[in-house]
């Protein structure tokens, strides 16, 4: 294996020399004295050599270092955005108006009560608002994998909520709603099991009780594996279906045909090898370098935005279609649906 020298701090070997060198001097010892001092409190001495030496390092970091860092981020996130204005312009202007129906809601409902059905849709679009926003930033960054490890989550809240409106059944949602107790039952149960070694201090007995009395309750309820995944689905696929997953829901919701891009995008959430090493040249060279550089191709960023209000749009399709007043529903999608073909005309044309 090989190893390699000043990986965090340069010079490091030149300077921990010369530290021990100086104190040397400062003592009055003689190299042999010293080298004896040394083998006789070895551990401790380089304990404090590094302790004092880190903390020196630090110290001398220019306190203006994170405005250095911003003013870096803002002049690359500048470069990209001018290179590709229309291309951002569209992009943005789809999310405003995503925000801009999200912020409607907000004011005719605050003060208000809600249903289930309500709470669950307005947080779902609240939800994909926000994440729709974050991939774009990340791509006026550069950062074109980050934005496909987001899409590959906003994915999965837009099919789940089309899924939902689609069947528009009261007792779905609420099923939905009531199976947020799988997450909660598994992190009691994970927490009970490493909070000794996390050094947290134990959950009390009454909080472990409530949420193991509510998990016995919505198991009489809906059945003993109704904390399996995607067991709340089931009143749509029916009992005889014995297991529910992703797959069928987004097959239900009529969105599988873009299980290939979930698919691709899953290579980049999960650590395989071929994600983590895509970056070899025409020459079959890899390089290394590219593994941290942002992306400065727009093709790089056709995928990750076109995808994104590709998929917002139908989740915003059904959203509108069930909110918009009479009348306005057309012009609304139409608004949207065109936000996005100008979008798609910002991309480079094809040359035969």
């Amino acid at each position: 294996m090989i190893k390699y020298n000043n990986l965090v701090i340069d010079k490091l070997g030149d300077i921990t020399n010369g530290t021990l060198e100086s104190s040397r001097l400062a003592v009055g010892l003689s190299e042999e004295e010293f080298r004896k001092l040394l083998s006789e409190q070895n551990k401790d001495i380089f304990e404090m050599i590094d302790d004092t030496l880190s903390d020196f390092i630090l110290n001398q970091i220019d306190q203006d270092y994170i405005h250095t860092w911003l003013k870096g981020t803002a002049k690359n996130q500048q470069t990209i955005v001018k290179e590709f204005p229309d291309f951002f312009r569209y992009y943005f202007i789809f999310v405003h108006a995503a925000n801009k129906i999200f912020g409607r809601i907000e004011e005719e409902t605050t003060g208000t009560t809600a249903d289930i059905k309500e709470i669950i849709l307005f947080c779902m679009l609240g939800n994909v608002c926000r994440m729709a926003d974050e991939i774009g930033v990340v791509l006026t960054n550069g950062s074109t994998k980050a934005a496909l490890s987001l899409w590959r989550v906003f994915y999965e809240y837009a099919v789940v909520g089309v899924f939902l409106m689609r069947h528009d059944s009261e007792e779905l949602y609420q099923r939905y709603a009531d199976h947020g107790q799988k997450n909660v039952d598994k992190q009691k149960n994970s927490f009970i099991k490493h909070f000794e070694e996390l050094k947290f201090p134990p959950l009390t007995d009454s909080a472990i009780q409530d949420i193991e009395l509510r998990s016995a309750e919505l198991k009489e309820k809906y059945g003993n594996d109704f904390l399996g995944e995607y067991v709340w689905a089931k009143l749509i696929f029916g009992d005889d279906k014995k297991r529910v997953n992703f797959f069928d829901i987004e097959l239900n919701a009529g969105m599988s045909r873009y299980r290939p891009f979930y698919i691709w995008a899953g290579g980049v959430v999960h650590p395989t090898y071929n994600s983590m090493t895509d970056y070899f040249d025409k020459e079959g060279k890899l390089i290394i370098g590219d593994i941290t550089r942002q992306k400065l191709d727009l093709h790089s960023y056709i995928d990750p935005a076109q995808l994104t209000l590709v998929i917002f749009y139908s989740f915003l399709d059904y959203f509108l279609y069930r909110y918009s007043s009479d009348g306005e529903y057309d012009t609304n999608v139409l608004l949207l649906r065109k936000i996005i073909e100008r979008l798609k005309r910002t991309f480079p044309q094809k040359v035969d």
